[in-house]
C-alpha cells in the first residue's frame, strides 16, 4: 500500500470513527481516541454486559463499531460483543477494527496516537517531496 492509499484509508477510518458509537476496552483506549481528535460517543466495555449493552443501545441511531485490541483478548471481546449485540437486534461493525489493524499495525488501541502521528507526518513528508 503506497502512502496515498494509506492517506485515503486513514481519512475513511477517521470519518467512520466520527460517525460511530465506538466500543472499546477501557479508559486508556478512550483517551487514545480523544488524543487523535475523535469526538464521537465511546462506550467502555468494562462492567456488567447488560449495562454496557444499554449504553451502546442509547446511540442506536448511529453505527456501532467494536474497536478492541488486536490480541487474543481483543478478538474474544469482539466476538462476544458482536454476538451479544446480535441477540439485541443491534448490528455491530467489525470492519473498522480490521482497517485500523491493517493501516496502523498496532497491538493495542492505546498505541494509536503515536502511530497516528507518525503516519500523518509520513503522509505530509511524501506530499512535500512530490511537490518539489
Amino acid at each position: 500500500m503506497d502512502i496515498f492509499e494509506k492517506e485515503t484509508l486513514l481519512k475513511k477510518i477517521i470519518r467512520k470513527m466520527q460517525d460511530s458509537v465506538l466500543v472499546v476496552e477501557g479508559k486508556n483506549d478512550e483517551k487514545a481516541l480523544r488524543e487523535i481528535g475523535i469526538e464521537s460517543k465511546i462506550v467502555k466495555a468494562n462492567g456488567k454486559t447488560e449495562k454496557i449493552i444499554e449504553k451502546i443501545k442509547e446511540g442506536k441511531s448511529a453505527k456501532i463499531s467494536l474497536l478492541f485490541d488486536f490480541d487474543e483478548e481483543g478478538k474474544r471481546k469482539t466476538d462476544f460483543f458482536r454476538e451479544a449485540l446480535h441477540h439485541e437486534d443491534v448490528n455491530a461493525d467489525t470492519e473498522l477494527r480490521k482497517n485500523v489493524g491493517m493501516l496502523f499495525r498496532i497491538m493495542t488501541i492505546e498505541d494509536l496516537p503515536r502511530v497516528y502521528e507518525e503516519l500523518t507526518e509520513e503522509i505530509e513528508n511524501q506530499k512535500r517531496k512530490r511537490k518539489t
